[in-house]
């Protein structure tokens, strides 16, 4: 068992995001490997690319192994690296004269299906991140939102559909930004 959890430890995070993502899809519940990943992932997360992150907490929402404190520190990562986005593309516009916010459209690491997808997972779980709702919906420009599949809109709209706290008023809570 040691030995399995030493070779667990030196898996890349797309590796992990794999793994984890084929345990759902056959609905594989083994407890011990899952919960024998999450130390590894929740110390190899800042490394992860936005599209394992998704994975991996689709993957554990899906298996019903993802417990608060495992999709929150999820969601702090994946907070930071969206607002890093966003801000990056506000300067972009502010300093470049020439691109308006309407031109960039996916400039980053994030696509459209990983920030709907962690939306989702929120969904699933019924855990809301506020600091993580108010950066993927900053993220989610118009230009953005332009380039999304059908299914990235239905997985973003159930999301917010699930949390009303997103706004205090219902006023709020019918206007877009």
């Amino acid at each position: 068992e040691s030995q399995s959890l030493a070779v667990l430890q030196q898996l890349t995070p797309a590796a992990i995001a794999q793994l984890a993502q084929a345990f759902a899809r056959l609905a594989v519940r083994d407890a011990r490997l899952l919960e024998g990943l999450k130390p590894t992932i929740l110390k190899q997360l800042p490394r992860f690319l936005p599209q394992s992150i998704a994975l991996v907490a689709n993957a554990y929402a899906r298996l019903a192994f993802l417990d608060k404190s495992f999709l929150h520190a999820i969601a702090e990562v994946a907070a930071k690296d969206l607002g890093r986005e966003t801000a990056q593309l506000a300067g972009t516009c502010a300093t470049s004269g020439k691109k308006l916010a309407s031109d960039l459209r996916l400039e980053g690491r994030y696509d459209h299906v990983s920030v709907t997808q962690l939306l989702n997972v929120h969904a699933r779980v019924r855990l809301f991140h506020a600091n993580f709702f108010r950066c993927a919906l900053d993220w989610l420009t118009p230009p953005r939102l332009a380039t999304c599949s059908p299914q990235s809109l239905a997985n973003a709209l159930n999301a917010l559909a699930k949390f009303p706290q997103l706004s205090k008023t219902q006023a709020q809570r019918s206007e877009l930004k």
